[in-house]
């Protein structure tokens, strides 16, 4: 009897703790009780009802706004709500307190969480964002999707709390490095070289047989909402559920008064250069081959990097790539260590990759700021990489004017740190990678600077902007060992005039100045609004130098500079443009145009995703790097036919520089008051790796009814090219309101070359010969869509 009793005892122990248990994972009947009205409906019948967490509402995803007319997916992959309305993306995964409102961070109070199998989200947070009214009251949840401004609803709930810097320490997945640029050359001078993996550009090659997709159709399943890595560039693939990031602003040191802060990008004109000042090269020592074990920061107080092996290190070959991109490759290693690692986003590494670069390689690469100075050591146990970031702090600024030249001294600055940019009766002096120490807003009775300020520009610059009058010119001098002098003169230019109404510079012939037009370099750095003219001649005395600011529609400014390969015309622009130079009898001609003046054909290239947004990663293949692949060698065939002029959204593993990542309107806007039509690559992936095939997107938008080539004609052309060049499974053209597409007001078509969810799929697309059809493909079609389009 006693024995029975004591099992007894120990059931009812288990029952209550069960209950316990269900009663922390489960809805109680208090929180049953809450009801929800949707635009005066009440909503009945829902899988799970409201619930109170931490003070704050959850209602269930899904019941809340489909009913309000969003768009609701879920994504268990990465365990993230996609909900999209009108022209609002958010994103909000579970456990996670970040929401993602168009690509932005912001802090929610309380997480998304799993309740009873259901998705529920903080409904404040989420429906305001989105542009609808929430209340609260008897107990009910009442959202509306018009919301009523009124002097009592104008302030942010009280979901809006202030981001925590210490929050943000997860990284950006920019992609390895082995993407190097292509030469700005290559862009604009029909060059056709290929790289190492690049086959010969033969019409035989690319006919010769179609590479065959697998044999078992999968029945027209179309899965496509089982996307665990989204097609759709509105919604981040959070391959890793820390990838989130956001540039909090660090505060000025106490002891200065507050400094403005302008809130632009850094202009494409002003990113300074880093800077390697090791004193040190680190010698080649043979040893047996190590493994990396850690890459990041010890302390994330101090900008020291720490890179660290299991045994000494044979060597490390240092690069600086494009986009202020530092690349270490240590020799004789392997690692385990792999993708983007985290870093505190309001440093000066923005990003930290690791990988496997060759079968003996490791490389690691940290994103580096505008103007970052920076050294490399290696312990003398030969373990431990060690990356020093040098942060400049402007310490004092003094003014002096004498001799006909003003000059203002920086001291704490040295002067690789130091951009200047000119303006409308403005010097703009960008301090890279510099905190200030002091606030300066004075008067200044000089002969060209009358007033300077100083700003506090995004996370890590300082701008100190001058007053001073249009015939200004400046140097940049070091005067000390961390001094920096800028020195105000009067600028010299002459011999160039400029016509504002036909848009065209006028350099007129002399004696001593005569030149073929025919030996003028010509560099179309279009990404970073610049095109760059060199002279075949030393210009000084016809030209003289300086900045001479225009500031129309298309023309910012020009920088004449001299150097012993002669005088070189640095054209600044507003927006993308392009020139040509002509001449006649009396003068050369510079003619700014409008790249739709010059070009009969534009196509507007866009490689899907790019910098902190690989795409879909399946075996350590990032999409992005397959989609950069893809459009390299489409740009080889456009460039080497003459008959189509490309821009690409990138080129690198980087977007279009003054642009967030995730800012795809800015991607789509990227072209469209120039370009013809958009084709944005891309490579899919679903949960269901037996589905295989290509499909193509587009959506139809209220310019296709004033055109005779529609977004459908061209995802039609796009996708039968596929086809027949692939020969992969059709998996048909679909219309689909992705970011790239619904903001694109020329033609636009995304196209989708295979799913790397796919084993055999993802193989094939790896190989340069598939990806020489792709392009082809592509070309192809491009060929015929111009057909649709009256020449200009």
């Amino acid at each position: 009897m006693n024995h029975i009793r004591r099992i007894m005892v120990i059931c009812m122990v288990v029952v209550l703790g069960h209950l316990i248990f269900m009663s922390n994972t489960t809805v109680n009947a208090q929180e049953g009780s809450i009801g929800l009205v949707v635009n005066g409906q009440n909503v009945q019948n829902m899988p799970t009802p409201p619930v109170i967490r931490q003070d704050r509402m959850l209602v269930p995803a899904r019941a809340v706004f489909e009913s309000l007319g969003a768009t609701v997916e879920w994504y268990p992959d990465t365990r993230a709500v996609y909900i999209q309305y009108q022209d609002k993306d958010v994103v909000v995964t579970i456990d996670r307190t970040i929401l993602m409102v168009n690509g932005h961070p912001t802090e929610m109070p309380v997480s998304a969480q799993i309740i009873n199998g259901n998705t529920m989200i903080p409904v404040a947070a989420v429906a305001e964002n989105l542009g609808f009214d929430v209340d609260f009251r008897d107990r009910t949840v009442f959202v509306n999707a018009a919301r009523a401004i009124t002097p009592d609803n104008t302030q942010n709930s009280d979901d809006d709390v202030p981001l925590d810097e210490v929050y943000f320490t997860s990284g950006n997945t920019q992609g390895s490095d082995d993407d190097v640029p292509l030469d700005e050359v290559y862009f604009t001078s029909g060059n056709t070289q290929d790289s190492d993996d690049d086959v010969p550009l033969d019409d035989a090659y690319f006919n010769s047989g179609k590479a065959q997709g697998s044999d078992d159709d999968d029945n027209d399943e179309y899965e496509f909402y089982e996307y665990d890595g989204v097609d759709d560039e509105d919604v981040y693939r959070y391959d890793d559920e820390d990838n989130v990031t956001t540039d909090p602003e660090p505060q000025p040191p106490s002891s200065a008064a507050p400094l403005t802060f302008i809130p632009n990008p850094i202009p494409a004109s002003m990113v300074l250069p880093a800077r390697d000042v090791s004193t040190v090269q680190i010698p080649v020592i043979s040893y047996p081959d190590t493994t990396i074990v850690f890459a990041g920061m010890m302390d994330p107080n101090n900008q020291v990097y720490t890179i660290m092996a299991s045994s000494p290190i044979t060597g490390v070959e240092r690069t600086l790539l494009a986009d202020n991109r530092l690349a270490l490759d240590i020799v004789n290693s392997t690692t385990t260590l792999s993708g983007a690692l985290p870093v505190p986003s309001f440093m000066s590494v923005s990003g930290l990759r690791v990988s496997q670069f060759t079968e003996n390689t490791t490389r690691v690469v940290f994103d580096l700021d505008s103007g970052t100075e920076f050294s490399i050591t290696i312990s003398t146990c030969r373990t431990t990489i060690t990356l020093t970031i040098n942060q400049h702090t402007l310490q004092d600024f003094t003014f002096e004017a004498a001799d006909g030249q003003d000059n203002i001294v920086l001291s704490g600055i040295r002067s690789s740190a130091v951009r200047v940019q000119p303006g409308n009766e403005r010097l703009w002096i960008l301090l890279g990678n510099t905190q200030s120490a002091i606030n300066v807003d004075t008067l200044l009775e000089g002969s060209f600077a009358t007033h300077a300020t100083l700003h506090r520009w995004g996370s890590h610059a300082t701008l100190l902007e001058l007053t001073v009058n249009n015939f200004t010119a400046h140097s940049i001098i070091q005067t000390g060992p961390n001094e920096t002098t800028i020195r105000l003169h009067p600028a010299t230019y002459r011999g160039i005039l400029y016509n504002f109404t036909e848009r065209t510079f006028r350099i007129p012939k002399s004696d001593g100045f005569t030149m073929s037009i025919d030996q003028i370099g010509h560099f179309d750095q279009y990404h970073q609004r610049r095109y760059v003219l060199r002279l075949p001649l030393n210009a000084l005395d016809h030209l003289g130098f300086g900045d001479i600011f225009i500031g129309d529609v298309l023309l910012h400014y020009v920088s004449i500079s001299h150097n012993v390969q002669g005088t070189q015309l640095t054209f600044n622009g507003n927006q993308i443009f392009s020139l040509v130079v002509e001449e006649d009898a009396e003068s050369y001609l510079i003619r700014i145009l409008n790249p739709r003046e010059r070009y009969p054909r534009i196509v507007i290239i866009d490689p899907g995703h790019g910098g902190p947004r690989p795409g879909t990663i399946r075996g350590g293949i990032r999409e992005t790097d397959l989609n950069l692949q893809v459009t390299h060698k489409l740009l080889q065939l456009i460039a080497a036919d003459g008959f189509i002029r490309a821009y690409t959204t990138r080129i690198t593993d980087v977007a279009l520089h003054e642009l967030n990542p995730a800012d795809l309107r800015a991607r789509a806007d990227f072209g469209n008051h120039f370009g013809d039509m958009f084709i944005s690559i891309h490579h899919n992936s679903v949960t269901n790796t037996a589905i295989h095939g290509i499909e193509t997107f587009y959506r139809e938008t209220i310019h296709d009814s004033f055109r005779m080539l529609t977004s459908r004609n061209l995802a039609d052309i796009m996708h039968r090219h596929k086809l027949v060049m692939l020969g992969s499974h059709d998996r048909r053209v679909r219309s689909e309101n992705f970011a790239v597409l619904r903001y694109s007001t020329i033609p636009a078509a995304l196209v989708e070359l295979g799913f790397m969810s796919n084993p055999q799929e993802l193989a094939k697309m790896t190989t340069p010969e598939f990806q020489w059809q792709a392009a082809r493909a592509i070309y192809n079609g491009l060929l015929e869509a111009f057909m649709w389009i009256p020449e200009r």
